[in-house]
């Protein structure tokens, strides 16, 4: 399962990083509007990973959290 997830996370951060730092000045030299396109690329390209990686480490912690929480085990 942690694989799946970091595979998951691996690709979605490739596919930001790709659009905001190849496919967005592409589009500003194309719709003539280069420097739009570069800021909106900067802010896809920085902004949407850090969003997923926050995500992930509430995740991780809401996870964590609940492991903690659980009785010990008086078996073992």
């Amino acid at each position: 399962m942690a694989a799946a997830w970091a595979v998951s996370l691996g690709l979605e951060l490739f596919v930001y990083f790709w659009l905001g730092f190849d496919i967005a000045p592409w589009a500003g030299r194309r719709l003539a509007h280069p420097v739009l396109f570069k800021v909106l690329g900067l802010i896809v390209g920085v902004g949407c990973p850090v969003n997923a990686l926050v995500r992930v480490v509430r995740g991780y912690n809401r996870a964590q959290k609940k492991t903690d929480d659980q009785p010990p085990d008086p078996h073992g």
